[in-house]
């Protein structure tokens, strides 16, 4: 039997996920509330197009707030649609942009017609 004390946001994010996927689901493990301490965490928010996304909000400490921002980004360019106009996708730290991706618009094709054949 091992005993730790880890954050559990750990657990109930990564620690979780990575015990039942290298047992194969087998695995299992029992927690108790060991106290509460300070932690240095920040609002990693959303903007689409400069607007606050407020449902995507997410607390996470401040030393993986980049690297949770840039797999939110990423994750969300890759989900939307392109359309008409460019679509700004940031991820904030207060007024600090910590990852920034753009969703390029659909364009026209002016060439398709220049086909001289």
């Amino acid at each position: 039997m091992l005993q730790y004390s880890l954050p559990l946001a750990e657990i109930a994010t990564e620690f979780h996920d990575r015990l039942k996927t290298l047992s194969s689901g087998y695995a299992s493990f029992d927690y108790e509330p060991h106290g509460e301490q300070p932690a240095d965490v920040v609002p990693l928010g959303l903007h689409v197009n400069k607007r606050p996304v407020g449902a995507l909000t997410r607390i996470v400490r401040s030393s993986k707030a980049t690297d949770f921002g840039r797999a939110m980004v990423q994750t969300l360019k890759e989900e939307m649609d392109r359309t008409v106009h460019d679509i700004v996708i940031q991820a904030t730290v207060g007024s600090r942009v910590v990852a920034r991706e753009t969703v390029r618009a659909v364009r026209k094709n002016v060439l398709a017609k220049c086909y001289g054949g």
